[in-house]
């Protein structure tokens, strides 16, 4: 993708699949870091600890989920741009 960036190729349709990609990895990384916290929580709940500390629920991860929201949305403007600028090609 930096590559037809760099050679100013932007609007191909490899770019919205590879964003694609990213944004659905990203998503599908929200459940997994919620579920390697609460693994962790877990574990540490097992050992003894003194009762100053105390254990919160593992958060979840707004950011890594909203982004990869917003990758999909660049990704979905980039497939747009692409139809336009190959119906902008075909046009004389």
């Amino acid at each position: 993708m930096l590559r037809s960036l760099r050679r100013e190729e932007p609007w191909n349709k490899q770019n919205s699949k590879y964003l694609k990609t990213i944004g659905y990895l990203m998503l599908l990384a929200v459940p997994y870091k919620y579920g390697i916290g609460w693994l962790s929580y877990l574990m540490i709940d097992q050992i003894q600890l003194p009762e100053s500390i105390s254990l919160l629920w593992p958060p979840i991860a707004w950011e890594l989920g909203l982004a990869g929201l917003a990758v999909l949305l660049v990704a979905y403007i980039f497939e747009e741009g692409t139809r336009l600028y190959e119906e902008q090609k075909l046009t004389v």
